[in-house]
């Protein structure tokens, strides 16, 4: 860079000029503005109030349990969530945005069941005869499935299956196999294979007769010598 250059890019540039028309322009935009602001918020406070009102009389209304409101958009939407959560009512959005998203009241009484809330985000008209039939169908389904599942179980006292007695039969000859081998190692005999068959009472009955016998036999051979 030349020194011209240097000395021009250290020169202070003339300062923008802007023409009345230009300034007057920008002071009504900002008046716009302002005033467009103020009217929103006029708007809001007015329909916050209508929410209020339109609450109260809800509440009123014994013969009335839920009630719609019209559709809103979203800014709406949270003034009137926040105004029932004052009141103490029971509010759900419902519908599609941009379409019908709207909210409906309920009162704190008003028993608001899983059916009908699943009914109403689905955008069906909640029916309390058809629910109950509903859920009766759903339960005699159920009992009908429990009781097949009890039909399929093996009853007691059926007869077994073969796989089971074939089974079952095996371990007894085991068993069986076993206490042969224990009676056998200690000396014992199976009952079927006693040649003696006489009961322990009897047998018992037997040995004091010999006894009686071989002492009166002694008795005799002590006299007679």
């Amino acid at each position: 860079m030349d020194l011209l250059g240097s000395i021009m890019s250290k020169m202070e540039k003339p300062p923008t000029t802007t023409t009345q028309a230009q300034r007057d322009a920008k002071k009504k935009h900002l008046e716009e503005a302002k005033k467009m602001k103020e009217r929103e918020k006029d708007m809001l406070l007015k329909f916050r109030q209508q929410a209020e009102e339109e609450i109260q009389k809800f509440m009123k209304d014994n013969a009335l349990q839920k009630k719609p409101l019209a559709p809103m958009n979203e800014v709406q939407r949270s003034i009137v969530h926040d105004v029932a959560e004052v009141a103490g009512i029971v509010c759900h959005a419902f519908g599609e945005e941009g379409v019908d998203r709207h909210i409906m009241l309920f009162k704190k009484e008003y028993e608001l069941t899983q059916e009908e809330l699943a009914a109403l985000r689905r955008g069906e008209e909640y029916d309390p005869l058809r629910a109950k039939e509903q859920a009766f169908q759903r339960d005699l389904a159920e009992r009908l499935a429990e009781q097949e599942q009890r039909q399929k179980r093996p009853k007691k006292g059926s007869e077994p299956p073969a796989a089971f007695l074939q089974k079952r039969q095996h371990l007894f000859a085991d068993d069986a196999a076993k206490r042969a081998d224990v009676n056998s190692s200690f000396g014992v005999v199976a009952s079927h294979l006693k040649t003696d068959k006489r009961s322990i009472e009897e047998t018992l009955a037997d040995i004091r007769a010999k006894k009686r016998r071989q002492k009166d036999d002694d008795d005799a051979c002590a006299s007679g010598s």
